[in-house]
């Protein structure tokens, strides 16, 4: 964000929704009599200020926070900067509050929220103090990736009107010039306190973290860091030497630089097993790798990970149970098990994962999620009526969304719906549920997204099962014409559509057009996939049986020299590209020795 330009008496937000892929806009609006408006769509939360608070400028000044709660960000954007400790007052009443709402948003209980505050508290500047202390509080929000305002989240914005105080911690991280810092670090190293330099390190770290988790300034801060607290032998310098290659490894994690991350949180899990037993700071640490494992592809090494983490979280005390992170876990385990395929271990967890998720407050994106990922784990499984069962439950949920029609997630969870009835060959229901998907895909997309063209694909299907085959192709013409206008290499969607074409103008009996479109659909395919590829294989058998019918109906219509040379052509295909034993193969080579 770039906030030089503050304060602001208005500002408009974007809403993203991590779980729905939901885009909202709302409009932050500031009254005379010291209060601002926050409009959500059809709902709005009234946040009481000062009646000082606000400075007016020009309402044409705007700000873009990729964040559903955004409202405490402009909270902070629109007070006077000269002003900074009644701003903060408003946004964090007190340390009780603070410490709930943080236990909801932040990955790691023990960084307080009021860190944020403390880093406008403690800076020099008050307009600087606004900037640090909005990207952090951002990024702590950001960290949970929160789907939409929950019911304890409208609460605690109603708690700001009542409370008007709040406490700053002294334990803050302050970004400081980088100069001072390298000088304050540098003396404690004079005086061999190198577990004082690594702290200076490690704050300044810490600092430009909460503006940018990716931020390679960071890491830089993070690595000096390092290196001083490594000769460090007590438990606490090595606890801190762990914690510093955690830090490390989530700042590389969050910029995609996934195998160094990895490298790092296994420095971090051997620093940390020579403390004292701590089984937070474990799972973390297990969990971090596994998704640094499961984001470059290894899902079998993350899945090793993820069950030590499982164990740390069961082992825990009764009382701490159900552990916040056990419902991720389970979630993160199915989503390995089903990127292996074994869909019935992936089951297994993500019905442990539900219960906990379904009923929890704050939590309703993660559950729509989970219950999708059962029905695909069922659908795989051909058991198309509990998938329907699973993918219900997530549509019941994201219908109950006040904006649920500008939803795109609904429109993927009506074509889900929409092939559990096709294969169960209810073409009518499936119909029904593929229009649906459309017509939203079209109002939020518009006619020609990916989304749209996958939906006439899911359509066109529908009606070759029905033996409608005019009606099939012509979503499947219009889901080509939109799969050829998107960037980047489709070249598999296209041929998917090509294929598509091809089997409907053979049951058309067009077998020109029908072998044109499987030849090209052939050649994409040997192309990005080579030879031996089993997709490049049924393109080969699609061209080889529509060479058979087509010499059939020669053979039919009594031209059998048209029908030798269309069975030839289809055994020259089949020889390259299929086995002895494929059937397509045989069937020419039977009909060509007739």
């Amino acid at each position: 964000h770039n906030h030089s330009d503050m304060p602001h008496a208005s500002c408009k937000l974007l809403s993203y929704s991590q779980g729905s892929d939901a885009i909202r806009a709302c409009k932050l609006t500031a009254r005379s009599n010291g209060t601002f408006e926050l409009g959500f769509d059809d709902s709005t939360f009234q946040l009481l200020t000062r009646q000082n608070a606000l400075t007016a400028v020009p309402s044409s000044t705007t700000e873009s926070h990729h964040d559903p709660l955004g409202a405490i960000d402009a909270c902070i954007l629109l007070q006077n900067p000269t002003n900074n400790k009644s701003t903060l007052e408003l946004c964090f009443p007190s340390p009780q509050l603070a410490a709930t709402w943080l236990r909801r948003l932040s990955p790691t209980p023990k960084a307080p929220l009021s860190k944020a505050v403390a880093l406008a508290v403690n800076a020099a500047k008050a307009q600087r103090a606004l900037r640090l202390a909005a990207a952090g509080i951002a990024q702590f929000r950001r960290s949970r990736k929160l789907g939409s305002t929950s019911t304890a989240d409208t609460q605690w914005l109603q708690d700001l009107e009542a409370e008007t105080h709040v406490h700053p911690v002294e334990d803050s991280a302050v970004l400081i010039e980088a100069s001072s810092a390298r000088a304050q670090a540098q003396e404690f190293v004079e005086q061999g306190q190198l577990a004082e330099a690594g702290k200076v390190y490690f704050n300044q770290a810490m600092a430009l973290w909460h503006q940018d988790e990716a931020s390679s300034a960071a890491a830089g801060w993070f690595r000096q860091a390092i290196e001083l607290q490594a000769p460090l032998t007590d438990d606490t310098g090595r606890a801190a030497h762990a914690y510093s290659w955690i830090m490390l490894g989530t700042c590389l994690e969050n910029a995609g630089r996934f195998h160094e991350a990895l490298i790092c949180q296994q420095a971090a899990l051997k620093a940390q097993l020579q403390v004292p037993h701590d089984p937070y700071k474990l799972s973390a640490i297990y969990g971090k790798m596994g998704q640094c494992c499961q984001s470059t592809g290894d899902y079998a090494t993350a899945l090793e990970h993820y069950t030590k983490d499982l164990a740390l979280v069961l082992a825990m005390p009764v009382e701490q149970q159900p552990h916040p992170d056990l419902s991720t876990i389970h979630t993160n385990i199915a989503q390995c098990y089903s990127s292996l395929q074994n869909y019935p271990r992936a089951l297994e967890h993500l019905q442990q994962a539900l219960p906990l998720l379904q009923d929890a407050e704050g939590k309703q994106a993660e559950a729509v999620a989970a219950f999708k990922q059962a029905g695909l784990c069922c659908y795989h499984n051909e058991e198309y009526a509990q998938a329907l069962e699973y993918f219900s439950s997530a549509l019941e949920r994201e219908l109950a969304a006040p904006d649920a029609e500008l939803q795109p997630a609904l429109g993927s969870t009506y074509n889900s719906i929409g092939k559990c009835h096709h294969r169960q060959h209810d073409y009518a229901k499936a119909l029904g549920c593929y229009h649906k998907a459309l017509s939203l895909f079209n109002t939020v997309y518009g006619p020609n997204h990916l989304m749209t063209g996958a939906t006439y694909s899911h359509l066109g299907r529908c009606w070759f099962g029905q033996d409608n085959y005019t009606r099939a192709l012509e979503c499947h013409e219009e889901a080509l014409r939109i799969t050829l206008l998107q960037p980047g290499d489709n070249r598999l969607n296209t041929a998917a559509s090509y294929n598509n074409m091809g089997q409907c103008y053979r049951r058309l009996k067009d077998y020109t057009q029908a072998l044109e479109y499987h030849h090209k659909a052939l050649d994409v395919h040997r192309e990005a996939l080579g030879m031996e590829h089993g997709t490049t294989r049924l393109s080969a058998q699609n061209v080889a049986d529509t060479c058979l019918a087509q010499g059939e109906d020669f053979q039919a219509d009594g031209d059998e020299v048209a029908a030798v040379k269309a069975w030839n052509d289809g055994k020259t295909v089949a020889e390259q590209h299929l086995l002895p034993s494929d059937s397509s193969r045989l069937q020419l080579e039977t009909a060509l020795n007739k």
